[in-house]
């Protein structure tokens, strides 16, 4: 997978893996096997949210019908932590902030495993609204127009600190400093492209490779004694 947004490194912990077993958007996507996968950046202003404006958003199948599986969290620790994430148990979408006390979590769909969801959270001048498949759900809750706090730990996709591990895929995983929605919208069927206001943006991205079979019917061959650097583009 890449990031388009390239002044951040992704680190991908554990397993996580670009699978072609299930794909959204093109041909692949990011593998979560729910033992301790997850994708990790450093921290950055860029997600330091405050009282602005933002989305957080991505395409995402499970694997489970129950459970609590995080989406995107930052953990410093005490106070300085929050999290977005999916109650499969409850068919909810939460979003906790320790320092403001902001809880609001919110009934959307039925989740059902083995099935691609977008799904997103966007804070609109204060007001915050979460989106599965293009449909809106305003959200009310605790403090919901809390001042999220700024922290130092790194941004995780896919893990709260060491625990809520998704279990599943994800795609064209996006993080902007302005609501990218403002009512309901049908979902974009082609990959997400970078603006302005993305701060961070990754791709699955199959692109085929040495000996790998791009008909679609993944009949890859296993090279032999033949590397990356045998191969030159055709002038």
């Amino acid at each position: 997978f890449t990031n388009v947004y390239d002044d951040h490194t992704i680190t991908a912990n554990g397993d996580v893996a670009n699978s072609r077993a299930q794909a959204k958007i093109g041909e692949s996507s990011i593998k979560f096997d729910g033992t301790g996968d997850y994708l990790s950046s450093a921290d950055s202003n860029d997600w330091s949210f405050g009282t602005g404006d933002f989305t957080l958003e991505a395409y995402v199948r499970f694997n489970d019908s129950a459970g609590s599986e995080n989406l995107f969290s930052q953990y410093q620790g005490g106070s300085n932590r929050w999290y977005l994430n999916a109650d499969l148990t409850n068919n909810s979408l939460g979003f906790y902030d320790a320092g403001s006390g902001m809880d609001i979590e919110q009934t959307v769909v039925t989740w059902v495993a083995d099935t691609w969801y977008h799904v997103a959270m966007v804070r609109n001048s204060g007001t915050v609204t979460y989106y599965v498949n293009g449909t809106a759900y305003t959200v009310t809750g605790t403090n919901p127009n809390g001042n999220i706090t700024s922290n130092t730990g790194a941004l995780q996709i896919g893990q709260y600190n060491t625990g809520d591990n998704l279990n599943g895929y994800m795609d064209e995983i996006r993080i902007s400093n302005s609501a990218r929605y403002t009512g309901a919208f049908t979902p974009t069927t082609t990959a997400f492209a970078s603006d302005a206001n993305t701060k961070l943006l990754i791709h699955s991205d199959f692109d085929g490779g040495l000996a790998s079979d791009s008909s679609g019917n993944q009949n890859d061959f296993i090279p032999k004694d033949i590397t990356i650097y045998d191969q030159v583009k055709d002038s």
